[in-house]
Formats: structure tokens, C-alpha cells, sequence
């Protein structure tokens, strides 16, 4: 919770390799990359994974962009 900085979720959400980019926050998601070439989104009020995609290039560090409701 920002506003108290107490924890919300009742699990830490845990990816099955390194995190490799900042975290995005929008649309009530929190999406990220990891060094399996994998995107991530978790739904921010829950902190459960609402999908992850694996990608067939590598995904660079800090690639994913937000914008207009879309991921890139």
C-alpha cells in the first residue's frame, strides 16, 4: 500500500529466473521481463500472475514499452 507501506499481497510473486527490466505500471498491471525470455503480468491489487509469454528472440533488458493500452 503506497500510502501506508503496508504490504498488500499475501505472497511475493516469484519468476522462475532474474527480473531484467524496470517494472511497468498500468492498467492495474505490473509487466516485466526475465532472462528466460519471458514477459510477465501481474494484476497489482493481488500480486497473482494474470499471464506470462514466452518469446522466441530474446527479450532485452528494459525493452518493454506501455503505451495506448498496448504493450510492446
Amino acid at each position: 500500500n503506497p500510502q501506508t507501506g503496508e504490504p498488500i499481497w499475501r505472497q511475493p510473486y516469484r519468476p522462475n529466473d532474474s527480473v531484467n527490466s524496470a517494472a511497468i505500471i498500468a492498467d492495474g498491471m505490473i509487466f516485466f521481463t526475465t532472462n528466460d525470455n519471458r514477459v510477465h503480468a501481474i494484476r497489482q491489487a493481488t500480486g497473482l500472475p494474470a499471464w506470462t509469454s514466452r518469446q522466441i528472440a530474446r527479450v532485452l533488458p528494459n525493452a518493454p514499452v506501455f503505451a495506448d493500452s498496448t504493450l510492446y
